[in-house]
């Protein structure tokens, strides 16, 4: 078997510029490839989710009338994904080509955050996700009972994880395409994820809307070569994993933007709370220490503090850190800890009540 790693850009292509392919070239490239298989063929396109799209519809364009080209949406993790394919058939008929799209809905709550393009162990080692475990073992039935190319279309993150989990599969000589994305429009995308980034937008989305968000951050981070983009996305990305509890990886991510950025107060006080969800206190209060470091007048660090001491029942040193937020931001840091579990264990102090309620004796 080969070793996964070795696949370049395209098998069998030599570019002869280091700096790799241009969008037009890479897509001749595939169509040359698609024009002259026959059978059985896998082939892996790394590209952002639109720019798949693009490529999709062009292929369909070109091979009008010469090869019958269909596609397959995946919206939701599908962990069986012969038995998906084989029911489109039995449905639609036997396609020369078949264009995948949203593979990585089955596998991407299995990654953690990535580090921007480096080999890190950004995942899991000790599982492999269904849908991985399901391709590795059916290789040869795949190859038997689909006559026919099949084309996966996976942002940079996924593509990579792929290629390490499911390298029995891959292990085709399977055809690798790279489709690189312009850094401006990458760039642009990025600023407007994180402008638009807010917690309680995300805590009202469905399962299937925040797993949809989280694919379009990842690639984000994985595709932008600017840093300061990264340690946001990084950022937002850990917001969005806690609003499904996900508190180790709500970490991982906080700790990524912090590898990159270690003056991040934000990220150091975020991180504090997931610390805090998890029952790491002390650690939490380390945290939030650094965040209040950095930035002394951040309210956020003074009250993630407070929480702290909170959950531990002690009510001096709560009291004294949410004092010091209601200081600086006395509205939000009130309203917030009128309802945050996090003091249920002084709740009935009275000075913790006089705190909440200035204006009664």
């Amino acid at each position: 078997m080969a070793d996964s790693q070795d696949l370049g850009w395209l098998v069998d292509e030599d570019w002869g510029d280091e700096s790799g392919p241009s969008a037009e070239e890479v897509y001749q490239a595939l169509r040359r490839s698609i024009a002259r298989s026959r059978g059985f063929g896998l082939k892996f396109v790394q590209c952002t989710p639109s720019a798949g799209a693009a490529l999709r519809e062009r292929l369909q364009q070109d091979f009008d009338g010469k090869k019958v080209v269909q596609t397959l949406e995946l919206k939701q993790p599908e962990p069986k994904l012969f038995d998906v394919i084989a029911a489109k058939i039995e449905e639609e008929g036997t396609p020369d080509v078949l264009c995948v799209e949203g593979l990585e809905y089955s596998f991407v709550d299995d990654i953690k955050p990535g580090d921007g393009g480096g080999e890190g162990d950004y995942y899991n080692p000790g599982t492999t996700p269904r849908i991985l475990a399901h391709l590795n073992q059916n290789r040869e039935k795949f190859r038997d009972s689909f006559p026919f190319n099949s084309i996966f279309f996976l942002p940079k993150f996924a593509q990579k994880y792929f290629i390490r989990r499911a390298s029995d599969f891959v292990d085709w000589g399977s055809g690798v395409f790279e489709l690189l994305t312009d850094q401006d429009t990458i760039a642009q995308e990025a600023q407007q994820a994180w402008l638009a980034g807010d917690f309680d937008k995300y805590v009202a989305m469905e399962p299937g809307e925040r797993r949809e968000q989280r694919i379009e951050l990842q690639t984000l981070i994985e595709e932008s070569e600017d840093s300061d983009a990264r340690s946001k996305l990084l950022l937002e990305l850990g917001n969005l994993l806690a609003a499904d509890s996900n508190w180790e990886g709500v970490i991982a991510s906080y700790d990524q933007a912090l590898e990159i950025k270690p003056d991040y107060h934000q990220a150091w006080s975020n991180r504090g709370i997931a610390l805090g969800n998890l029952g790491r206190v002390e650690e939490a209060i380390a945290s939030c220490d650094q965040a209040l470091e950095i930035k002394p007048d951040g309210p956020n660090g003074w009250y993630n503090k407070a929480c702290c001491y909170g959950l531990q029942g002690d009510a001096d040193l709560a009291i004294q850190n949410l004092r010091r937020a209601i200081e600086l931001s006395p509205e939000e840091c009130r309203e917030m800890a009128k309802t945050d579990t996090d003091f249920d264990p002084i709740r009935n102090d009275p000075r913790f009540q006089a705190l909440l309620n200035p204006g009664k004796s």
